[in-house]
C-alpha cells in the first residue's frame, strides 16, 4: 500500500476523508460502480428520499408505504431540504435536539446513567458509548442492561447509589416485553429506596407511547 494509491482514492466532503485505498479498488472498478449508479438511479432515488417521498414500498401492506427521512436529522447542521416533508421533519429533529440539550443540562447532579432498551434500542448507544468512552467526564459513567436474567440487573444496581442514577428506558413502541419487565424492576428498586422514579426515570420513546409519561420533570 504506498501513499499515492491512498492519495488517489479517496473521497473528502464536511471535513471527513473517505479513504478506500485498502479495499480491492482499481479505476476500471470504480468507473463500473459509477455506470452501475447510473443505470440503478442512485442518485435520483437518493434525492427522493432525501425529500421526503414514499420510498418504503411492501405489495399489499399499506403502513409501509412511507418516507424514510433517517437523512432530516442532519439537515439542521447543513444544506436543509426545502422541500415540505424533508423541512419538516428537520424542525422535529431540532426540537428534539433542544429537549436534549435542556434534558443534559438537569443531569449534572448524576453520576450513572442506566440505560435499559434490547436489540437496536440498547446496541447503537452502546456501540457509540465505546466509541467516545475516551471522552467521558472524570465521574461518570453508563450503563447497558438488556438481558432480561434478574440476577444481572440485580447486581448492577447494588453498585449503584440511586440518588446519583438516572434510567433512561428506549423502546419505540414503548410496549417492548424485556424492556418494560426491566424498566419495572429498577422502578421498584427506587421507590424501595424511598427516591421518587419520576425525577430519575427518562424515556426515549415514540410521541403517545406507552412510555412517553416517563420524562423528567419540566423536560417536553
Amino acid at each position: 500500500m504506498s501513499p499515492k494509491r491512498l492519495e488517489h482514492f479517496h473521497l473528502e466532503a464536511l471535513g471527513l476523508k473517505l479513504f478506500f485505498g485498502t479495499e480491492r479498488v482499481s479505476d476500471e472498478v470504480i468507473e463500473a460502480l459509477y455506470e452501475l449508479a447510473e443505470e440503478a438511479q442512485v442518485y435520483d432515488k437518493m434525492q427522493a428520499l432525501q425529500a421526503g417521498e414514499i420510498v418504503n414500498f411492501i405489495e399489499g401492506v399499506s403502513c409501509e408505504q412511507r418516507a424514510a427521512l433517517h437523512t432530516a436529522m442532519r439537515d439542521i447542521f447543513s444544506s436543509p431540504r426545502e422541500e415540505k416533508n424533508a423541512k419538516e421533519a428537520a424542525f422535529l429533529a431540532q426540537k428534539e435536539i433542544e429537549k436534549l440539550k435542556k434534558t443534559a443540562s438537569l443531569l449534572d447532579s448524576f453520576t450513572d446513567l442506566v440505560q435499559i432498551g434490547i436489540g437496536g434500542s440498547s446496541l447503537g448507544p452502546e456501540a457509540i458509548y465505546l466509541g467516545l468512552e475516551a471522552y467521558c467526564q472524570k465521574g461518570k459513567k453508563v450503563h447497558f442492561v438488556s438481558n432480561v436474567d434478574p440476577d444481572e440487573i440485580a447486581h448492577l444496581f447494588r453498585q449503584l447509589d440511586l440518588r446519583k442514577t438516572v434510567v433512561v428506558v428506549v423502546s419505540k413502541s414503548g410496549s417492548t416485553l424485556e424492556t418494560l419487565t426491566n424498566e419495572s424492576f429498577a422502578r421498584e428498586k427506587f421507590k424501595r429506596a424511598g427516591l421518587d422514579p419520576r425525577h430519575h426515570f427518562i424515556a426515549v420513546t415514540a410521541e403517545k407511547s406507552p412510555l412517553d409519561h416517563l420524562v423528567v420533570p419540566d423536560v417536553r
